[in-house]
């Protein structure tokens, strides 16, 4: 609260009208009310809980959409807008909800994109001050950094009109940090394999040159494809540009473990039609599935997806009142699987639980991994089609969470030692020189201990290779964490374990 007596009061009166924003008891019909909420908001005591405030309610969110379109005025965006966005930008907010509080107050913001617009038409008119263009360039970056991205149309606008070397002549340090950092994140969202020979795209219905089109789990078509899919070898993907070889890596990390997930899935999916003999994997197949509803219809789950409830008449046992849980041991908890239709894959889900209807008889929910193949599954229900659900061994779930991680990577840790061709020799520093030379004068010796820390030979020798580099990974059996210690003991900054 400010020292003026006569500010604190106003503040004191903006603090008041806050809640009654959001909780749709005041609207924004004027420029003063759209001023009066930017400014309450700002002055909440920390952007987080500003945030969660609005988030949790549907009022709140519309208060932001209806702030940021009442008046487009050069003079209202800079005074009042523009500190909101600076105040947004603060990382707390970021990490809400892994992004997903600021992801809706940015979707209310740009869409429908006509704040954008005239956003971008002030700073293309040198009417922003500095700090105008430094939230702008916040904006931008985080709006290319939404997976999935919010509007292709917007990604556009920020390739041409914020990626062309402007805001890199802005006096400001953090904005200059913010382009570089939208610079860096659409070269990693960029595509270079249009056009090119045997590259990605074309296969089947979920082959694309972007790899982050690619749904995570394979479709029927895929499945059945007889064709090589694309992967680079850690050659080819060295041949990129040093500018473009961070997102061929991260897209190529992306498609290997992919397409190792996919082996294993088609495999098991041929075992369980028959189409595949031999195998030492048996996946349950449940037969004679009879649609008992939609769980939680009105509530999506913590992933936002829903499960269909089936009794079954095939593959699992009868259950009694006294043992509910007589099926655990058949069917694991979360075991991925598939529906089936004459042995073509109509959609994938995942067992939440097993239970029991009246008569003993056993159920089944399954989740379902989106809507499309919720949708699917109820169509091949409606059209009176006998469905089948294979659940398969395959981990999906050791898959899962890794390649959405990927699909949502704008940056690379570790860049440099990772993906420079040329090694980055630490042995011109003569201070590490002088370390690296006594260390192998004890080694020659025969004497392994450095200051307290006991080591043996090869522990000893493992250190010398990684101060002579600027990455390392080392691996060992227990009683590594002797040598662990001293790296985290050691005053080595510019060298990473």
């Amino acid at each position: 609260m400010s020292g003026n007596p006569a500010l604190a009061k106003r503040e004191g009166q903006l603090l008041k009208q806050f809640p009654l924003f959001i909780k749709g008891d005041r609207n924004i019909n004027t420029r003063l009310d759209g001023q009066h909420f930017l400014q309450a908001f700002c002055l909440q005591s920390s952007p987080s809980t500003a945030v969660e405030r609005v988030v949790s309610t549907h009022e709140g969110i519309a208060a932001i959409r209806g702030a940021f379109r009442i008046d487009f005025a050069v003079s209202f965006t800079q005074d009042f807008v523009v500190p909101f966005l600076l105040y947004l930008s603060h990382p707390s907010v970021k990490a809400l909800f892994d992004g997903s509080f600021l992801r809706q107050i940015i979707e209310a913001i740009v869409e429908p994109p006509t704040f954008w617009v005239a956003f971008l038409k002030c700073y293309e008119d040198n009417k922003l001050t500095d700090g105008g263009v430094q939230a702008l360039a916040w904006l931008g970056l985080e709006l290319i950094s939404q997976v999935p991205p919010i509007s292709d149309t917007i990604t556009k606008d920020i390739r041409s009109k914020l990626n062309n070397g402007s805001l890199l002549k802005s006096p400001q340090t953090q904005t200059r940090t913010y382009a570089y950092r939208i610079q860096k994140a659409l070269q990693l969202l960029g595509s270079d394999h249009v056009d090119v020979r045997d590259g990605p795209g074309g296969r089947h219905d979920n082959d694309f040159a972007d790899f982050r089109l690619i749904s995570l789990y394979p479709t029927r078509d895929e499945l059945n494809s007889t064709e090589k899919p694309f992967y680079q070898t850690l050659e080819e993907t060295f041949e990129a540009s040093i500018e473009t070889r961070a997102r061929a890596h991260i897209e190529n990390q992306f498609r290997i473990l992919r397409e190792e997930m996919v082996w294993e899935f088609r495999e098991d999916l041929q075992v369980s039609t028959g189409r595949l003999k031999g195998s030492r994997r048996q996946p349950l197949m449940l037969g004679n599935l009879k649609f008992l509803g939609i769980v939680e219809a009105k509530y999506a789950n913590a992933r936002g997806r829903l499960s269909l409830l089936f009794s079954v008449g095939t593959g699992l046992k009868r259950v009694p009142e006294s043992n509910p849980e007589a099926n655990n041991d058949l069917v694991k908890r979360n075991a991925l699987g598939a529906f089936l239709s004459d042995n073509d894959v109509v959609a994938f889900g995942s067992v939440k639980s097993t239970g029991r209807l009246k008569g003993d008889w056993p159920t089944v929910e399954v989740e379902m991994t989106d809507m499309k193949s919720l949708r699917a599954v109820l169509a091949a229900l409606t059209s009176g089609a006998r469905i089948r659900f294979s659940a398969v061994g395959t981990p999906v779930f050791a898959y899962e969470s890794i390649l959405e991680r990927l699909k949502e990577m704008v940056d690379l840790p570790l860049e440099k030692p990772l993906l420079r061709s040329e090694p980055t020799n630490l042995e011109h520093c003569p201070a590490m020189k002088s370390i690296i030379d006594n260390l192998e004068r004890k080694l020659h010796m025969g004497k392994f201990d450095i200051d307290t820390n006991p080591l043996d030979r090869n522990q000893l020798l493992a250190l010398i290779y990684a101060l002579k580099i600027s990455l390392s990974v080392i691996q060992g059996p227990p009683g590594m964490s002797d040598l662990i210690s001293f790296f985290s003991s050691s005053a080595l900054p510019s060298v990473t374990i």
